[in-house]
C-alpha cells in the first residue's frame, strides 16, 4: 500500500522508503508475528479417485503404456501412499531404492523437518492391487527406463517435443522434475479418474491432496506415532492440517453423549 502511495507520487525507486532493507525485516518480523501467511487448503484425494485414474492411464500393464505416462502414475501413487511433498519425491534417486518381497525401502538424502540432516527413510509395502501396486510401479519404471546408479527415479522432459511427438516419443530429461511438470501429471492423473476439465480441477485439488489424501485415511488406521513418523511431521499440530475428518466421525462425536 505505502509502495503504491510513493508510485503514485512519482518517487524515485532508489528514495521509496518501502525499498529500504530494514523495512523489509520488519515485515517480515509482523508476518510472522501476526501469522499474516495465506493457507490455501486443498481437499484431500481419495484413493478410489487416484487408483481409478493410474489404471485409466496405464491400461493393463504396465508394459503397454508409454513411459512418460508411467512415469506420472507411478510418481502420483508413491507421494499418495508415502504422504510425500514434492520436495520429498523430487529427492529420490534410484540407487536409494531398495526392494524386498514385503516392500520397499526410500532413502530420502535430504527432508524438510530433517533435524539432524542425516535424511530419512520411507517404508512401502507391496499392495493387494498388482495393476496399481506403488512397488510394482516403480520395479516397472525402473526396468523400462533403464535407470541405474544416483539418476533422478522421476525425471521431467521437454514439453516441446511431445507437441509433434506424442507422448510415445517423449524423452525424459535426466534431470529431477520440476514443481510445473509434477502439477500437470498430477491434474492429468485425477482428470482422468473425473472426466473433469484440469482447469476446474485445480480449485479443489493441488499435489498436496496427495499428502492429507494418504494421512486422512492413515489417521484413523495405525497408531498416530507411526502416522507422524511416516509424513515426518515436526508436530502433532502440523500433522492434524492434513487430516479430514468425515460426516459420521463428526456425528459420532455427539452420539457418544449417549442421548
Amino acid at each position: 500500500m505505502l509502495f503504491t502511495l510513493h508510485e503514485l507520487a512519482m518517487v524515485p525507486l532508489g528514495s521509496n522508503p518501502t525499498k529500504c532493507g530494514m523495512a523489509k525485516v520488519i515485515r517480515a518480523a509482523a508476518k510472522r508475528r501476526l501469522g499474516l501467511k495465506l493457507v490455501n487448503q486443498k481437499d484431500p484425494l481419495p484413493f478410489e479417485v487416484l487408483r481409478a485414474g493410474v489404471l485409466c492411464m496405464i491400461g493393463s500393464s504396465w508394459d503397454t503404456c508409454p513411459l512418460i505416462v508411467l512415469s506420472w502414475a507411478t510418481m502420483v501413487m508413491v507421494m499418495w501412499c508415502g504422504l510425500l511433498r514434492y520436495s520429498d519425491m523430487r529427492n529420490i534417486f534410484v540407487c536409494c531404492v531398495k526392494f524386498f518381497p514385503s516392500h520397499m525401502e526410500i532413502f530420502l538424502c535430504k527432508r524438510k523437518n530433517d533435524q539432524f540432516r542425516k535424511g530419512d527413510m520411507v517404508f512401502i509395502g507391496r499392495g493387494a492391487h498388482a495393476t496399481s501396486c506403488p512397488v510394482g510401479m516403480v520395479q516397472a519404471l525402473i526396468r523400462r527406463g533403464g535407470f541405474k546408479g544416483r539418476v533422478p527415479l522421476f525425471q521431467g522432459w521437454d514439453g516441446r517435443v511431445a507437441r509433434w511427438r506424442g507422448l510415445d516419443g517423449l524423452v525424459l530429461s535426466g534431470m529431477p522434475v520440476t514443481y510445473d511438470q509434477c502439477r500437470a501429471a498430477f491434474f492429468r492423473v485425477v482428470s482422468k479418474a473425473t472426466a473433469r476439465p484440469e482447469d476446474e480441477l485445480r480449485a479443489q485439488f493441488g499435489t498436496q491432496s496427495c499428502r492429507s489424501g494418504g494421512a486422512t485415511v492413515l489417521a484413523h488406521r495405525v497408531e498416530f506415532r507411526l502416522f507422524q513418523q511416516h509424513g515426518a511431521w515436526a508436530s502433532a499440530s502440523s500433522a492434524h492440517r492434513y487430516i479430514q475428518d468425515s460426516v459420521e466421525d463428526r456425528v459420532a462425536v455427539s452420539l457418544a453423549l449417549g442421548y
